[in-house]
């Protein structure tokens, strides 16, 4: 009696880590991103006549913290795109080694 197995393609190995340089750099860039964002958002020093400006743009502080939410809300997004990408290569990875 024989059996129907499915062999893996030529190119496809078993052992291969679901973890790869994609998936790694992804999330790599990603945690950047996500410590820049956090950075406009918390870190914030305005002097008047001082040269020392942490995420300071305009005279008014009202105005520069309306400023860094913008500017932390695209780095969040930016961190979040990342990371969908990093979680498609990892379940592609996946799939590619169950086969």
């Amino acid at each position: 009696m024989e059996e129907n197995t499915i062999k893996p393609a030529s190119n496809a190995t078993n052992n291969s880590p679901v973890y790869d340089w994609k998936v790694l750099t992804n999330f790599g860039v990603s945690f950047f991103f996500l410590i820049i964002g956090m950075h406009k958002l918390y870190v914030y020093k305005n002097e008047e006549y001082g040269e020392e400006n942490l995420n300071a743009y305009v005279g008014g502080d009202a105005y520069n913290f309306i400023i860094n939410t913008g500017y932390a809300t695209a780095y969040f997004v930016l961190a979040l795109i990342f990371v969908v990408i990093a979680c498609t290569f990892l379940i592609c990875n996946h799939l590619k080694t169950s086969k």
